[in-house]
């Protein structure tokens, strides 16, 4: 999906108000609407290498959060499928990765 945020800070995607995804709260299929884009000023001014959106399922109102690139490193599985070992690129110490109860 190819998206871009004008200079008046309205997102813009190709699949317009057709944007569906499972969502990871209530499990239902259900369209998803912009919450949270990025000013624009901020995008030029910084030119992050990411971009994070937040977008709300509709059926259940829950945030979901979307970026456009947004590696699995926090995940002890991602380590354990991909044979990722200290000194790998993609590495992070588990006293950093991020824990979800």
């Amino acid at each position: 999906m190819s998206l871009y945020i004008d200079s008046a800070s309205r997102l813009h995607h190709d699949l317009d108000k057709n944007l569906v995804v499972t969502c990871p709260h209530c499990q239902a299929v259900a369209h998803i609407t912009a919450s949270a884009v990025p000013r624009f000023e901020d995008l030029q001014l910084y030119r992050p290498k990411q971009v994070g959106l937040v977008y709300l399922c509709d059926a259940c109102h829950a945030p979901i959060f979307l970026r456009a690139v947004g590696p699995m490193s926090n995940l002890t599985p991602f380590y354990e499928a991909f044979g990722v070992r200290p000194g790998d690129r993609m590495y992070r110490a588990d006293t950093v990765r991020v824990r979800i109860w």
